[in-house]
């Protein structure tokens, strides 16, 4: 285990102002200017974090506490918290400007900007944006459902659909809308009762250019259609 010296770690945390020195804790004086060192004049910021949260919690106190004052190690766990979150924004995309703590998430995060998928199913050749969602897709070929409801064993390919599928039991009904208050199981629910509200039709028909709030009406609708064609 890669451990920390005290002494160390509280000349990044003065470096990036988040750790009080005794005299600024405890004597009044003059302000002067303070120079922040560049992230080259550092360590690898990562690295520190990663050695940060291996170092040891029980360490030799930085200061010996008196009455009415906090101990060393206080502002010494406080100050390094406060350096863990510092660092931990580090990974930033120079698109949207979204952070992330990880390189690899902000990898994955590209993907919706560069449209890269490259995870491709081996059955339909359907391609996904992360290895998880491939996984969770091939459930659909294999008719794998691993998870399963405690209350009527009914089986699920997600967890998503699980826990949806468990406000049944429990009378659950998070979503609620804003509007008139009637509350719903799924948020998808909600969302096409909004549009009785907004008066949104955003489902059209490709024959006749008639719109509807409901994917279910649409298709209800093109069996008129169906119908008329058969008639000619």
């Amino acid at each position: 285990m890669i451990q920390i010296r005290k002494q160390e770690l509280a000349t990044i945390l003065v470096a990036f102002q988040l750790y009080p020195t005794k005299q600024q804790n405890h004597q009044k004086t003059p302000k002067v200017q303070k120079i922040r060192p560049s992230i080259g004049e550092l360590r690898d910021p990562v690295t520190q974090l990663q050695r940060i949260e291996n170092a040891p919690s029980t360490a030799e106190t930085v200061s010996s506490p008196s009455d009415g004052e906090e101990s060393g190690d206080m502002i010494f766990e406080n100050a390094m918290q406060k350096l863990k979150r510092h660092l931990r924004v580090h990974f930033k995309c120079d698109v949207c400007g979204k952070t992330f703590s990880r390189a690899a998430s902000l990898n994955t995060h590209q993907r919706v900007h560069t449209g890269e998928r490259p995870f491709r199913c081996d059955s339909c050749d359907k391609t996904f944006t992360q290895a998880t969602h491939l996984n969770t897709h091939q459930r659909v070929h294999t008719g794998e459902k691993p998870f399963r409801c405690d209350v009527c064993d009914k089986t699920f390919s997600q967890a998503t659909h699980l826990n949806t599928h468990q406000r049944v039991h429990t009378g659950e009904k998070p979503f609620r809308c804003d509007v008139c208050e009637k509350t719903f199981s799924q948020e998808a629910n909600l969302n096409t009762h909004q549009r009785m509200h907004s008066g949104e039709k955003p489902f059209i028909c490709d024959e006749c250019d008639k719109t509807f709030s409901q994917a279910a009406h649409l298709k209800k609708h093109h069996r008129v259609h169906m119908k008329e064609k058969s008639f000619k």
